[in-house]
């Protein structure tokens, strides 16, 4: 705030959300990257994105309604994340409205929302992740449902839903989701090992690695005579053989 004037520094408050978009974009690079331990990770980047975003939760009602609303309909990706993420952390009740009111109007946000989601703690937000689970269009369900995955939570009745998908990335989720349901793990995993798309029988695989080891290394040994196996089963002898692991880095 400027002395002796309640109207904001605007342009700070800019500053602030286009540094949380890099350092969102940034963060999510960093986690995946071979050169840095996620400590390095928590220690760097993820601390500048956090100061950012607390930035814009100190400029308050006038700041979300100003810039991180409008944010959310922007068509980067790590622009629609921070901004999200900035509207959980702050103190404001109406937050959840108008996030799952862009979830349900915008399909397109949909991904940077599920990974604010995912990623950024609300009180009232696992409860309003549950009630999109009902909700009759599968893609909103498939979003809730992603979220909570990602939280490892369980997804009840909607995990049959996302099983009998006719859409293969719907059906990956929902194999996903098996390590953490109690019914009808072994007979998902071998209808997905069965599957005919590869990334449902990857997802089955990793789910059967845990459940249902037998079938599954069946299934494995099966992968090279695959077509569609190629650099995946590359990976999976990697994660399974040391020594071809350490030839592959000296490469």
């Amino acid at each position: 705030m400027r002395e002796g004037d309640d109207e904001p520094l605007w342009d700070v408050l800019e500053e602030h959300l286009d540094e949380a978009e890099f350092l969102w974009e940034s963060w999510e690079q960093s986690l995946v990257a071979p050169n840095y331990t996620l400590e390095e990770v928590a220690a760097g980047v993820e601390s500048r994105l956090l100061a950012h975003l607390d930035g814009l939760v100190i400029g308050g009602a006038a700041a979300a309604e100003r810039l991180l609303v409008p944010a959310l309909e922007s068509d980067e990706s790590a622009r629609v994340s921070a901004a999200a993420a900035a509207l959980l952390l702050g103190a404001g009740d109406s937050a959840l409205d108008t996030l799952f009111a862009v979830l349900q109007d915008l399909p397109e946000q949909r991904p940077a929302l599920v990974r604010a989601f995912a990623c950024i703690d609300h009180p009232g937000l696992l409860a309003r992740l549950r009630a999109g689970l009902a909700d009759v269009d599968e893609a909103l369900v498939a979003a809730c449902a992603e979220a909570l995955v990602f939280r490892h939570e369980p997804l009840g009745e909607a995990l049959s839903v996302l099983l009998a998908s006719d859409d293969p990335a719907v059906r990956s989720l929902g194999l996903r989701a098996l390590p953490g349901e109690a019914e009808g793990a072994v007979r998902a995993i071998q209808a997905g090992l069965g599957d005919d798309e590869p990334q449902v029988v990857d997802a089955a695989i990793a789910a059967g690695l845990v459940l249902a080891p037998a079938p599954t290394w069946t299934r494995v040994r099966a992968r090279p005579r695959s077509p569609a196996a190629g650099r995946r089963w590359c990976c999976w002898r990697c994660a399974t053989r040391p020594a071809i692991a350490r030839r592959c880095r000296r490469r």
